[in-house]
């Protein structure tokens, strides 16, 4: 079975107005990063799954010079989602709006005690 049938990479370009701060955008305002890059890797057995993080670290370990100090994780178990101060904002917002956690998500988000 071929690795490469079952991981893949791709990267998009973000700038404009993904890089600037909006009033009122929220808990994570802007991007800091000039590319994006998405990797999936679609794994059968638990040998393929190794080896699809595996090259997913490479591919990282790669880039690493560009990185942008955080990473947007949306199906890994993680608890790196968001930069440091965006998470905090997003617990501010959470203990505001959703204090009783009605709100579910991948990756939960406790609210900020006051």
């Amino acid at each position: 079975m071929n690795l490469a049938s079952f991981v893949s990479p791709s990267s998009d370009h973000l700038d404009g107005a993904l890089a600037r701060e909006a009033v009122g955008a929220g808990a994570h305002p802007k991007i800091g990063a000039r590319y994006v890059i998405f990797a999936v890797g679609i794994a059968p057995t638990p040998e393929l799954a190794e080896a699809a993080r595996t090259h997913a670290r490479a591919l990282k370990e790669a880039l690493a010079p560009w990185h942008a100090g955080y990473d947007s994780c949306n199906f890994v178990e993680t608890e790196v989602v968001l930069p440091h101060a965006s998470y905090q904002r997003l617990r501010e917002i959470k203990a505001a709006y959703d204090p009783d956690q009605a709100i579910i998500s991948a990756h939960p988000v406790r609210p900020a005690r006051s």
